[in-house]
């Protein structure tokens, strides 16, 4: 992941943005600090596609299968947090 401080965003944002296009992430930065991220649109069913494998992994990880309580169980916890 290639970092580029905000001034050269604004004068190349074309360039960053052809880069960007064909699949490049970019972390914009100020005096050194990531402050945002530029990536790539990725359609809907990609998306759903990389949860799907990310979610076969995680039951592949586990030593016992992930039922549909635990994940709602994680869900719940991640709102108290």
């Amino acid at each position: 992941m290639r970092q580029v401080g905000i001034f050269e965003a604004k004068t190349h944002l074309s360039e960053l943005l052809a880069e960007v296009e064909k699949g490049m992430t970019l972390t914009i930065t100020r005096r050194g600090h990531a402050i945002a991220v530029l990536s790539p649109v990725t359609d809907k069913a990609t998306q759903r596609q990389a949860a799907a494998a990310a979610l076969a992994e995680i039951r592949r990880s586990q030593k016992q299968p992930v039922t549909a309580d635990d994940i709602l169980s994680w869900k719940e916890e991640g709102r108290r947090l």
